[in-house]
């Protein structure tokens, strides 16, 4: 039920200056300038366009596996990768991510570059991409363990 009079909130001007509500800060008003406009506009923009290239993969990007996610196919992409002097680890999981397969704290391993797939508890194929890296790393594992003992 309204009260006729009381269709309109009351502005800053019809609130008494010593009120326990202006006295609190409630009502304020906004002072902006062009050149706080100018700035606030500029570091949204710039937060924007760093979200938009950290987020966008550039570097890297998982292997193309054209036998699907599996561990034949990790096994085969290792071997290649060995063959061509790039070696590495892969990390996957799916609550965690680690390099599967692959012993802590190695210290043959340990200065290899590692690569991050597709992982995470939401991500489709989380599983196939951990099997894939765990068959991918036993070859690299074993390639950099044969080549020290020789």
């Amino acid at each position: 039920m309204r009260h006729a009079g009381c269709s309109r909130r009351p502005t800053t001007a019809a609130i008494a200056p010593h009120s326990a509500v202006s006295e609190l800060g409630v009502v304020r008003r906004l002072r902006t300038s062009p050149v706080k406009t100018t700035l606030l506009a500029f570091s949204i923009s710039a937060l924007l366009v760093s979200i938009g290239i950290a987020g966008s993969p550039t570097a890297w990007h998982p292997p193309a596996t054209p036998h699907g996610i599996t561990t034949a196919a990790g096994t085969e992409q290792a071997h290649a990768d060995i063959a061509a002097g790039n070696i590495q680890l892969f990390e996957a999981g799916t609550r965690g991510v680690s390099a599967v397969g692959v012993p802590a704290g190695e210290p043959r391993l340990a200065k290899l570059p590692r690569h991050t797939l597709p992982c995470g508890c939401t991500t489709p194929n989380a599983n196939l991409w951990v099997q894939y890296a765990r068959a991918y790393n036993s070859v690299v594992v074993a390639h950099i363990f044969d080549g020290a003992s020789r």
